[in-house]
């Protein structure tokens, strides 16, 4: 079985430690996880960090 997910900027960086343990959990149970094809930056992480127009444009592209 095979389960898509949005692994968003977050997941590969700073929650690094999210990521490793998820994919641990979903192998021991025999499902695939499979990253979204051409997902977008949310905007969470990098707006709250630099500014709040930064934060609300990012979702747009």
């Amino acid at each position: 079985m095979k389960l898509s997910y949005y692994p968003g900027c977050s997941l590969h960086s700073t929650a690094r430690e999210f990521a490793v343990s998820t994919e641990a959990v979903f192998e021991a149970l025999g499902i695939e996880l499979q990253e979204l094809a051409d997902w977008c930056c949310c905007g969470a992480t990098s707006g709250h960090a630099l500014n709040n127009y930064l934060h609300y444009s990012l979702p747009l592209y």
